[in-house]
């Protein structure tokens, strides 16, 4: 799915003349190249951002390669990428396992620093998945860790789709 309206915010002079355009003059063709343009823009921004989630994707693989994991740990980091947010009740009722061996799955992925515990507290945590969110919201994440040699993952970073506005 194409986020249109980042490219009508982003072109909001435009966008309103255009619309003008057709409504008092029946400029659609106009209209039709702004609004295919705005296609073409945010589906080149979707290409990016999937490039960028799959090299992260495959960062992960290689930061678990060779370790010594439980096949949770595993099954969780290709979880992340559906739901970047986890907490240790959350692993237990999906894998059916105890909450120890599920804690024990996301303090493995919070040590290779694809988790992060988010809410500061000692029970009641969630961590996420820090690096999958600067992706999806178009963001740095405020601690880069320390991926910054590898030039895969400076995708990630740098990926920009939307200036993010906050939410009332």
């Amino acid at each position: 799915m194409l986020y249109l309206s980042a490219f009508f915010e982003r072109h909001r002079d435009e966008y309103y003349r255009g619309l003008k355009g057709v409504s008092h003059e029946g400029r659609w063709e106009d209209w039709m190249e702004f609004f295919l343009r705005g296609v073409r823009e945010q589906a080149q921004d979707a290409v990016r951002l999937a490039q960028a989630i799959l090299a992260l994707r495959e960062n992960y693989r290689a930061r678990l390669a060779g370790k010594r994991l439980s096949k949770i740990t595993e099954e969780l980091a290709e979880q992340l990428f559906a739901n970047p947010w986890i907490s240790a009740p959350a692993v237990r009722d999906r894998w059916k396992v105890n909450f120890r061996t599920a804690q024990k799955a996301i303090d493995e992925l919070a040590r290779l620093r694809i988790l992060t515990e988010a809410t500061g507290r000692d029970r009641g945590r969630a961590w996420v998945a820090h690096e999958i969110m600067a992706i999806v919201s178009g963001e740095r994440s405020r601690s880069r860790p320390s991926v910054e040699r590898d030039k895969t993952i400076q995708i990630a970073y740098d990926y920009r789709p939307w200036p993010l506005k906050p939410t009332a």
